[in-house]
Order: C-alpha cells, then sequence, then structure tokens
C-alpha cells in the first residue's frame, strides 16, 4: 500500500533543502533529511532519518494541473501552482519522515496539505498539528 502527501504552494516559495532542515529542528522534531538534492530537479527516494532510524519517502516536484481539479479543490488552494509529492510504500519509519516533512514543508511554504488517503486538506497552521497527531499515532508501531 503507498500513502501519498502532496503539499500545494506557491513556486517562488520553494525553499532551499537547509532551510527545510532548519524549519524541521525548529518545529522540534526529530528528523533528518538529506539537504543534497535540487529540490525542482530532483526525482526519487529521498533518505532521512527519525530518531536515528533510516527512513525517507519518494520525492516528485510539479507543476500543479488545474485541469484535473474541481471547484472544491481549486478554491482551497487558491492560486498556488506546485506541488511537491511525498509517497511511501508499507513502512512506519519512512511514513514517519514522510509526514513531519511535508506538515513542515507545509507550514514553511504557506502551503496546502492534501492527505491523500483520508483526502482531508489542511493549511499552513493546521499541518504542523497533523504533524504532530501523525507522529504520535505512528510512534506505538515504532517501538
Amino acid at each position: 500500500m503507498s500513502v501519498e502527501i502532496a503539499v500545494i504552494f506557491k513556486r517562488e516559495r520553494l525553499p532551499t533543502p537547509d532551510a527545510w532542515q532548519r524549519a524541521v529542528a525548529a518545529a522540534g522534531f526529530n528528523v533528518q533529511l538529506d539537504t543534497d538534492f535540487d529540490p525542482v530537479e530532483f526525482s526519487g527516494f529521498l533518505p532521512a532519518t527519525y530518531e536515528d532510524r533510516a527512513g525517507g519517502f519518494e520525492y516528485f516536484f510539479d507543476e500543479v494541473d488545474r485541469s484535473e481539479l474541481s471547484a472544491e479543490e481549486l478554491a482551497r488552494i487558491g492560486d498556488r501552482d506546485t506541488v511537491v509529492s511525498f509517497v511511501t510504500h508499507s513502512d512506519f519509519t519512512e511514513l514517519m519522515t514522510s509526514g513531519i516533512a511535508a506538515a513542515v514543508f507545509t507550514h514553511l511554504v504557506d502551503g496546502v496539505l492534501h492527505d491523500t488517503s483520508a483526502d482531508d486538506y489542511y493549511d499552513a497552521d493546521a499541518a504542523l498539528t497533523w504533524g504532530r497527531e501523525m507522529e504520535a499515532a505512528i510512534l506505538p508501531e515504532l517501538e
């Protein structure tokens, strides 16, 4: 089973990987991202750790295809034009790193997080709360 989390944002707000990592630490999460990548050109598995446990996620950068969105979805995302997708497959540490990275990324870029498995949307402020709740829910699975 795959889990996909999409973050929709304005491309002009794209942070450097180092800025993203600093935001993760500032938010109080114990996740280390591999910061040696170009966030526009890179596509594929991005290694990360959660409390020294190997994890990571598939990372995909793309433009929003507005023709595929409903009127409700278009209203949710406003003029945001870019999407980064975080995808994991059947590994709780990978899901943990993916969810935390996506939550912090959303907050950092003033984006909209779409938890596609639940079909829920979170604005930039609610994304950090979602990330903390997701961390608490997954933590027992790692013990």
